[in-house]
């Protein structure tokens, strides 16, 4: 089943270039592999420690939520120390 889904036992022991928070362009992707969940929420002081960011499922147990950056340079959703 990992060769179907991630090509390789190789390709999918590379993992952790893509789970946890990951920096882009536009902001932050957070994903973890969380194969028995039904629902996921990435709580912190950026939102008030409230289930109110919804991580979305991918499929082969990966959850994920983007954080894009503020509109107009106005810096990341999540706060360089805070706390998540």
């Amino acid at each position: 089943d990992i060769a179907k889904k991630e090509g390789s036992l190789a390709e999918f022991a590379k993992g952790y270039r893509t789970f946890g928070i990951t920096r882009s362009e536009k902001g932050f992707t957070y994903r973890e592999w969380l194969p028995e969940a039904k629902q996921v929420f990435l709580v912190g002081e950026f939102n008030g420690w409230q289930n109110s960011t919804p991580l979305h499922p991918e499929g082969f147990g990966r959850w994920a939520v983007h954080l894009p950056d503020k509109p107009g340079g106005g810096g990341s959703a999540v706060p360089h120390r805070c706390q998540v």
